[in-house]
């Protein structure tokens, strides 16, 4: 199941994006039986802005948490902003299994 965690970048409401959206979406979805969540900002946009990783990656595993759902399924990051070892490492640290960064991968096969 593909989590959107995105938020309206003409309202600015970042502040409850992570937990309205995406959070309550991989809630639903494991609930549902779903083994694997990848949490995602490729829609992003002009009008969707995406919430910063870290932030979308710790909601989700935290809302898992809170259901008892977090064993049910596995969480991959599947994010632009994840550019430096270390901003992997935060994200494995807040929750995620693995992670993929689309923006970094993009990237290096340009310049190739």
């Amino acid at each position: 199941m593909r989590v959107a965690v995105l938020y309206d970048a003409y309202l600015a409401e970042l502040d409850a994006a992570p937990d309205t959206r995406g959070a309550l979406d991989a809630v639903e979805a494991v609930s549902a039986g779903a083994g694997l969540v990848v949490v995602s900002d490729a829609a992003a946009g002009p009008e969707l802005a995406p919430v910063p990783a870290a932030l979308a990656v710790g909601a989700v595993h935290t809302a898992l948490l809170r259901a008892g759902l977090r064993t049910r399924a596995s969480l991959v990051a599947a994010v632009d902003d994840a550019r430096e070892s270390h901003h992997v490492a935060c994200l494995l640290a807040l929750g995620a299994e693995a992670v993929h960064p689309r923006l970094a991968l993009a990237t290096v096969a340009a310049l190739a």
